[in-house]
């Protein structure tokens, strides 16, 4: 089982500001991914059959941008273009950023969250270095190209890595563990006092709900004929 980097709160945070970036929700939704896939590992249910990132990679997007056979090839091959450009202007630096970002990322648990300060700082004092270097030693031509190039390869590559920090939502695991820092305060319930029960010295005083209440008697009048008085019953 993999463990846990705050994929949920990280994701929905790429995809709250994504808006129509597709980079940005692909992002977003890989790593909703990885934290469904942790739920369905934590409740034995094991990793799903179905595909669930639904933003179509870069490549992808810039081959087929338009329907047609000829639009597919010539966009396949600007694509290509493209990327044989990029490797050689920067693939040294993707190759250094992403380095750097894993290495944070495999020792998140002992260095703690992660957070792009550091690789700005790294960054600047190495491209502090490589300019004190590059202008004592005193180059020319081709090997001063070549020692700029190498410089801006490993400044550039390290200054990506924080890019990619914030990219992949760590601003959220920030905003989450300084809300837990926060201390508070300790709440106090006050209860009643139990009641203390009376004992009772001669209970033979209390009434009794078996004995017999007594009723009064009743007086009926009865009429009789006249001239007579009218008698008197007395009933129970």
């Amino acid at each position: 089982m993999s463990e846990h980097r705050w994929e949920r709160e990280r994701a929905a945070w790429v995809l709250a500001r994504a808006g129509h970036r597709p980079g940005a929700r692909r992002r977003g939704e890989k790593l909703a991914v990885v934290a469904r896939r942790n739920d369905r590992y934590e409740a034995g249910a094991g990793d799903a059959g179905f595909a669930e990132v639904t933003t179509r990679p870069l490549l992808y997007r810039a081959i087929f941008r338009e329907e047609g056979a000829a639009n597919t090839a010539g966009w396949a091959l600007l694509a290509l273009i493209g990327v044989m450009v990029v490797a050689v202007l920067a693939g040294p630096a993707l190759i250094i950023s992403r380095a750097a970002y894993g290495t944070w990322w495999l020792m998140v648990r002992k260095w703690g969250r992660m957070m792009p300060s550091p690789y700005l700082l790294i960054a600047a004092v190495l491209g502090a270095v490589a300019w004190l270097v590059l202008s004592t030693t005193g180059l020319e031509g081709g090997a001063l190209l070549a020692a700029r190039y190498v410089a801006f390869q490993v400044v550039g590559g390290v200054a990506w890595a924080a890019w990619l920090v914030r990219a992949n939502g760590w601003a959220a695991v920030a905003r989450k563990q300084k809300q837990s820092k926060q201390r508070i305060a300790p709440i106090v319930v006050e209860t009643e006092a139990p009641a203390v029960p009376v004992e009772v010295d001669n209970p033979s005083h209390q009434e009794r709900d078996d004995e017999p209440v007594g009723i009064a008697p009743i007086v009926i009048e009865v009429e009789t004929e006249v001239g007579h008085e009218p008698e008197h019953k007395e009933g129970a």
